[in-house]
């Protein structure tokens, strides 16, 4: 037998939110429950983070649970980010996380930190941090400023639609493909924003750039492909250049960009 709807049934929680932590369908979860499908290796390991209990307990074969309560906060949530962002299928890439959840979970999985860590520094419970992450509440504009001290970005790193972690410093080129997936993944962005209000942290435009940026983003999709198609040449004939002429390229914190 497994145990998976008695955990989920303690926590309230529905099995469409379940089946969106293991990005599975709902009919999924019911499957898993009824025992129609066996749960594989990758999802046990998932629903043993989630709800901090071992394998052998899911399965029947133990009847201890791991977990319990520790100074008001919940262990199963003592998360840190690269196991948060690979639970929930988060992007880890700059130019993916377009939404509060994701940027919270990027900024975690850069620095190292521990769900526990940001709620205990922000004087939330745990569960609150899991419930952001997971989106399942909303209220986390009230903690904008402690946030922003936590991980040291610009408060409007949580508002701005094209921000990127503080500190770097993109090429025009690379400036066009964080554009790009900027446009294609907020499809109602307002395209009036002022290109400076775009990448806070990021280092300021020049005036070339801001120019080149302005054109990118009055073109049309197909022309703005050509365009990232030519910046990704550019790139790496840079790339090549420098190596040639051995010197150390510029690090820019958005090497995987056009990979």
């Amino acid at each position: 037998m497994n145990r998976l709807k008695s955990l989920r049934e303690k926590k309230n929680m529905k099995q469409s939110e379940l089946g969106k932590l293991l990005n599975v369908k709902e009919s999924a979860i019911s499957k898993y429950e009824s025992e129609k499908v066996p749960l594989t290796a990758d999802t046990l390991i998932k629903l043993s983070n989630i709800f901090n209990v071992s394998i052998d307990y899911l399965l029947g074969r133990e009847d201890i649970e791991r977990h319990g309560p520790k100074d008001g906060n919940i262990d199963r949530y003592g998360l840190d980010g690269s196991v948060i962002t690979d639970i929930l299928d988060y992007p880890t890439a700059e130019e993916k996380a377009t939404n509060f959840s994701h940027q919270l979970a990027l900024q975690m999985n850069i620095n190292g930190d521990s769900l526990t860590d940001v709620a205990k520094f922000i004087g939330v419970t745990d569960e609150i941090v899991w419930e952001w992450l997971t989106e399942q509440r909303k209220d986390y504009s009230d903690y904008y400023n402690k946030l922003s001290e936590y991980f040291r970005v610009d408060p409007s790193y949580w508002t701005s639609p094209c921000a990127v972690s503080p500190g770097l410093e993109p090429t025009t080129q690379e400036y066009f493909l964080l554009m790009k997936y900027r446009f294609q993944n907020q499809p109602n962005l307002k395209k009036y924003i002022p290109i400076e209000d775009f990448f806070p942290n990021c280092h300021e435009l020049s005036e070339s750039e801001l120019k080149w940026l302005n054109c990118f983003r009055q073109l049309n999709e197909d022309n703005q492909d050509i365009i990232i198609g030519e910046a990704k040449k550019f790139l790496k004939e840079q790339r090549l250049d420098s190596v040639a002429a051995d010197e150390p390229l510029k690090k820019t914190g958005t090497d995987k960009l056009g990979k």
